[in-house]
């Protein structure tokens, strides 16, 4: 089967490794693969055999597919029956469609099947009415994991401790600031348990400002300590960062349903899960536009630690099924 791939798989993000992890999937399957990358952006990963997968596959060129796959924002999903079948992988962001892009999910949905990873856009497709949609086990490629020295980063009294981590932007300020009082108040509370915040891309004053909250946080619940047991790590978003920040902690805390928590079940980790249960739209009451986002209402249960085995992709029996 000839398949092309349109997706953000150079983007130096969780959105772009995602992308970027379905590209070695497919790469590794028995189908003829053209990729085209969809956002300009510096490569993901810098490791030789992945920029062989990316450019093997940008380089190749055929004249007729027989299946799409996108990876995209809805704005930027696109049909076209010249292809016989596609599968839809919406990049939704949590955020609502207006109403002139939920008739353009439907009218998708009419002529593909649609892909979903994590409880947020499988609660997102069937509130605005698409039943028939598919679970994407888009589990770990060994292109991603298998390195033959895998780092720690040096965190100095802290490796005898119990380390709680998590990846996040920190643009996701609410997130990161919900997370550091909920730390504090229960697990953080025992003198073994630390917090690990691994920030991308950091500046030193987004830093002092997570620093000073961090403070202030200890100090409104007047809680005084002669170490401070949440530590905030600025690295560069690369595979051999990311591999190393998970061999670094060991129990990860799963804030917005990332690739991440596949990575952390490949060092066999235990994962804290929202739970799917929980989920809400989030109505910003000062637009008027009546823009919405679906969100968790409630905190993490920092003491409700899960041991999930690394699943097993099935890219290959969906592409089979939509042949």
């Amino acid at each position: 089967m000839n398949i092309l791939y349109i997706a953000p798989y150079r983007l130096a993000n969780d959105l772009g490794l995602e992308s970027l992890n379905l590209l070695c999937h497919l790469y590794d399957s028995e189908h003829i693969i053209v990729s085209r990358c969809f956002f300009n952006g510096s490569a993901t990963i810098k490791d030789l055999s992945l920029l062989d997968v990316i450019n093997h596959t940008e380089n190749s060129t055929i004249s007729k597919f027989d299946l799409l796959i996108q990876h995209l924002p809805i704005q930027n999903l696109s049909y076209t029956s010249k292809i016989g079948s596609s599968l839809v992988w919406p990049v939704t962001q949590g955020l609502i469609p207006s109403n002139e892009q939920i008739d353009k999910y439907k009218f998708l949905a009419s002529k593909s099947m649609f892909l979903c990873d994590n409880a947020i856009d499988k609660f997102l497709l069937e509130h605005i009415g698409i039943k028939k949609h598919t679970m994407l086990i888009n589990s770990i490629s060994n292109k991603l994991y298998d390195k033959p020295n895998i780092g720690k980063f040096d965190i100095g009294i802290y490796k005898t401790y119990n380390k709680y981590y998590t990846i996040v932007n920190h643009s996701l300020e609410h997130h990161i600031q919900s997370l550091i009082i909920n730390f504090i108040r229960t697990i953080g509370k025992k003198q073994n348990n630390c917090l690990l915040l691994f920030m991308p891309y950091i500046s030193q004053n987004i830093l002092d400002k997570y620093n000073t909250y961090i403070k202030e946080c200890y100090k409104s619940f007047d809680i005084s300590f002669s170490i401070n047991k949440i530590i905030i790590i600025p690295i560069d978003y690369n595979i051999d960062n990311l591999l190393s920040a998970h061999n670094t902690g060991d129990v990860y805390i799963n804030l917005k349903d990332s690739i991440q928590k596949e990575l952390a079940k490949k060092f066999n980790h235990k994962v804290i899960y929202n739970k799917s249960s929980q989920l809400k739209i989030v109505w910003n009451r000062w637009d008027l536009q009546k823009n919405g986002a679906i969100n968790f209402y409630e905190d993490l249960d920092l003491n409700n630690t899960v041991i999930s085995s690394p699943g097993t992709s099935n890219l290959k029996e969906i592409i089979n099924a939509n042949a």
